[in-house]
């Protein structure tokens, strides 16, 4: 019967080591996930050669403040210069609940717009995508001179 109070902390040893999970290898990322599950969009590729593509940034705004006018810049920029970029934002509705916007300039300058509203609980939930020309900064937010739904 002495055995037992030591057989009692192995037992619990050897159930927790059961219940880890194996080391992730460094090579393999984790996957980021969907828009469509609730999460903001995946993060931005990065500038490097590689890619082609003009990482402008991930920016989880409060309510009541703008983009920083580098990243507004950086897409602005990349349309008149024909160069791929990528910008993405989350902003908060006056309930509180996200509203994930990502911005992927096209080499012909065009600008497409994917906005997720689905956690929007007061709004209409979708997610909708458009084809923009002409991006302007405005008072902390990216506006365009047309769009067009996709």
């Amino acid at each position: 019967m002495k055995l037992l109070p030591v057989l009692g902390p192995l037992l619990v040893l050897s159930a927790l080591s059961a219940c880890t999970l194996p080391a992730r290898p460094i090579d393999k990322p984790i996957a980021a996930p969907s828009p469509a599950a609730g999460s903001p969009p995946a993060p931005a590729p990065s500038g490097t050669p590689a890619s082609g593509v003009v990482d402008c940034g991930v920016h989880a705004l409060p309510q009541g403040k703008g983009l920083p006018e580098t990243a507004m810049r950086c897409v602005i920029d990349a349309a008149a210069g024909g160069r791929q970029a990528r910008l993405q934002e989350s902003r908060l509705t006056i309930e509180g609940d996200p509203i994930f916007t990502s911005y992927l300039v096209r080499t012909d300058g065009v600008v497409e717009v994917t906005r997720d509203t689905t956690k929007d609980r007061y709004g209409t939930p979708g997610i909708s995508t458009e084809t923009c020309t002409g991006p302007v900064a405005r008072n902390g937010m990216l506006t365009f001179t047309s769009c067009e739904p996709s």
